[in-house]
């Protein structure tokens, strides 16, 4: 079995059996939106793209499944950029090989990407929290090139590694909402390199929270 499927079966397990042995205590699910950017740590993302970021916009959703403080999390974040291709060149001159490179036609790239996993809200006083999480990450990917010597597409389907995070968030008085801040690290899976275009690196947004509370 794939390893975010055995993952899911895993939390669910775990979800269901909180939710039984943690009746009586006051549970307040969420769900927020965000938006910021994407750094790659691709290299070649930088000369692709002519940027070392990205714009990124996201909604999360967050289920206590033990107390108040710790979620089943899951995060979808899309993007989209467009730059100009690499075109790598050969030619042979007096027997001995050249490589040159050009920017020539289009390229773009995008990118819906899913983090699974737990959060743990560690409260500060009455209305600050420091936040934590991490998880599994699932991409859907594809990179369209156009130029004059061919088109071409690049997809990635499926795991594609790992991440975490560490967040502040500030509760608002008296109404079920929070403005929160937070980081995340995406690392690319070491082994089956195909999932290259997931451009693991980090992942910086600013969002609004809503509880639902009970």
């Amino acid at each position: 079995m794939k390893p975010y499927l055995n993952f899911v079966i895993l939390v669910l397990l775990i979800t269901t059996k909180g939710l039984h042995a943690q009746e009586d205590k006051k549970r307040d699910a969420f769900v927020s939106i965000n938006s910021g950017i994407y750094v790659p740590s691709r290299s070649e993302f930088k000369t692709i793209y002519d940027s070392w970021f990205t714009f990124n916009n996201g909604l999360s959703l967050g289920v206590p499944f033990t107390n108040s403080d710790i979620y089943l999390y899951g995060k979808a974040m899309f993007l989209r950029c467009e730059g100009v291709p690499i075109i790598y060149h050969y030619e042979s001159i007096d027997g001995v090989l050249h490589t040159y490179t050009t920017r020539e036609g289009n390229i773009i790239y995008k990118q819906l990407l899913f983090n699974l996993g737990i959060q743990y809200n560690y409260s500060i006083k009455k209305l600050n929290k420091i936040i934590t999480n991490g998880g599994i990450s699932i991409i859907n990917a594809t990179e369209t090139t156009t130029n004059t010597n061919a088109d071409s597409e690049s997809k990635a389907k499926g795991f594609a590694g790992y991440f975490i995070g560490l967040g502040y968030e500030r509760n608002f008085e008296n109404i079920p909402l929070s403005a929160f801040s937070e980081i995340q690290y995406n690392f690319n899976r070491l082994i089956f390199k195909a999932l290259d275009l997931s451009y693991g690196g980090a992942n910086i947004n600013v969002g609004v929270r809503f509880y639902f509370k009970q």
